[in-house]
């Protein structure tokens, strides 16, 4: 969120290369117990994160190995009602049943600690019987305060074959075709242009044409300006463009003449670089970009997402920055910025 004026918030997410995969399944959930006993509760994480209701003590809401929806936290694996993550796949543990029983122990730690004297934790005993295909969930007591024990009975709770887990959860990959074109770096402008992106740009609409499920999406209009008005650049192959653009095939994404350095560039050069390279989409295109692409910057500053959000972006791309791996432990590479 942009605590500026009438900033509400924009929505960031955090590329690892060019591939942004849906959370699968990523937490460790078999255990082997001081007896011997090898025990896999994954055919229990529900992949759609809608998880388990549980009555008693304003409802909880809990997943097995995977987290829920619509909690404080996007990481949250049990929520209480009113949203608080009372257990979060950040800290996640096995251990032995506490009554020697064929089964085990989930704890989830790490949860919400307002109004707790430390973080809000949730135990859950899974007892096995082999009868109850279909998992039995019952609360059993807040005791200590802020520490929320739960009861499963299910077959998926007793002992199997030593065995890699099952990953039942599709993990969605999304491939997104683009070209990020210096602007002048160890060659000029129309270096690049006449060696490069003039044959980028003429194979990628060749390859849209060709087949109208392929998409593509592009920044630099100080590049793609010149190709447009380029003398080599045909009516037929504008008109095919046009065309490619009304299908929602070419996207144009920032918008601006570049995509500008984040720690060099004045307040002034960033407007002025966004507000050439919009008005030519607008008046040629009737285009309006609202998506940021921070791809190669090194380094990311909130004076660019607030500009851009002021601009009326609704989401913006980040990569340059050192935690990216801490982030996607714990799937938090799409945050609000605050």
């Amino acid at each position: 969120k942009m605590m500026m004026g009438r900033i509400t918030h924009i929505t960031i997410a955090l590329l690892c290369t060019l591939i942004i995969s849906s959370y699968g399944f990523e937490y460790p959930c078999t255990y082997k117990s001081g007896s011997g006993d090898f025990y896999d509760l994954s055919p229990l994480s529900k992949c759609d994160n809608t998880g388990y209701t549980v009555s008693g003590d304003n409802g909880f809401v809990a997943n097995v190995c995977n987290n829920v929806n619509g909690c404080s936290k996007s990481t949250a694996a049990v929520c209480q009602g009113g949203g608080y993550d009372t257990g979060d796949l950040s800290s996640i543990s096995f251990s032995d049943h506490p009554s020697g029983e064929k089964g085990l122990v989930l704890t989830y730690g790490n949860g919400d600690n307002g109004g707790c004297s430390q973080d809000r934790q949730t135990i859950i005993t899974f007892t096995c019987d082999p009868n109850a295909t279909t998992p039995q969930w019952s609360f059993v007591s807040e005791n200590p305060q802020c520490t929320y024990n739960i009861a499963v009975t299910s077959s998926f709770a007793c002992p199997v074959s030593e065995a890699p887990q099952i990953n039942d959860c599709p993990v969605n990959v999304f491939l997104v075709p683009h070209t990020h074109d210096d602007v002048g770096w160890t060659d000029t402008i129309e270096g690049y242009y006449d060696s490069e992106v003039r044959n980028i740009l003429n194979t990628v609409l060749e390859s849209l044409v060709a087949n109208p499920d392929r998409k593509f999406i592009y920044v630099e209009q100080a590049f793609f300006w010149r190709w447009w008005n380029d003398g080599n650049t045909t009516d037929q192959q504008r008109t095919q463009f046009r065309q490619i653009y009304a299908n929602g095939q070419f996207e144009f994404v920032i918008g601006g003449w570049v995509m500008q350095d984040e720690a060099c560039t004045t307040y002034s050069a960033d407007v002025d670089q966004m507000t050439l390279g919009h008005q030519f989409l607008l008046n040629e295109f009737g285009a309006r970009p609202n998506k940021g692409w921070q791809l190669d910057p090194f380094g990311a500053s909130s004076v660019t997402s607030t500009l851009q959000k002021l601009a009326g972006f609704d989401a913006h791309l980040i990569d340059r920055v050192s935690n990216k791996g801490s982030l996607a432990a714990t799937q938090m590479l799409q945050f609000n910025w605050q």
